[in-house]
């Protein structure tokens, strides 16, 4: 890798770093805002986060990154309805805005160090795990299109995915209980 390189990806780990800092939290009270489930509250919160690191590789947002990762949820909620079978608060788009307006009006919380954890983990992940994340969650392609590239069925690629996220899961969850036994937790 080259040095220009290095000090490329250098620059994504800290733009990315301070983005789960400054909106962990939020993302994750928003999530289950809109959510009834605490679990898939947590999912769509940790897809929210996979979604915004790999879009910060090829295009970052400019303006309100609070407004763009809250919107980043909203699209994972109303995705989820169907696929995922998503108990949400709100039904359709205009309840989303709604609710969205509402939300704005809220105080913003603390930050934890989950995104962190979830950041290394994705980080560990093997190339082609990070082209099916990447396909998945900076291309937004549908499962079809992701099978297509990856020469997989739908099915192969919905089950990699699941296995994937969980072990996402996992690991996140395995960095911060290490963090918490290093004195590092609340």
């Amino acid at each position: 890798m080259s040095e220009q390189a290095s000090s490329g990806e250098d620059e994504l780990d800290r733009r990315f770093t301070g983005l789960v800092r400054e909106h962990q939290a939020m993302v994750g009270r928003y999530a289950r805002y809109l959510v009834r489930d605490a679990v898939q509250a947590e999912e769509i919160a940790q897809d929210a986060f996979v979604t915004a690191y790999t879009k910060l590789r090829r295009d970052p947002p400019a303006g309100d990154l609070g407004a763009w990762l809250r919107g980043v949820v909203r699209n994972l909620v109303l995705r989820s309805r169907t696929k995922r079978k998503v108990q949400v608060v709100f039904t359709d788009e205009a309840g989303l805005e709604v609710a969205e307006r509402v939300w704005e009006a809220q105080p913003s919380g603390a930050t934890d160090p989950r995104l962190d954890a979830l950041r290394r983990c994705v980080d560990a992940l093997d190339d082609g795990e990070k082209q099916l994340l990447k396909l998945r969650f900076e291309e937004n392609r549908s499962r079809g299109k992701i099978a297509e590239a990856l020469k997989l069925t739908g099915e192969g690629v919905k089950t990699r995915l699941r296995r994937l996220r969980a072990r996402l899961f996992e690991c996140t969850q395995r960095r911060l209980a290490g963090r918490k036994n290093q004195g590092g937790g609340r």
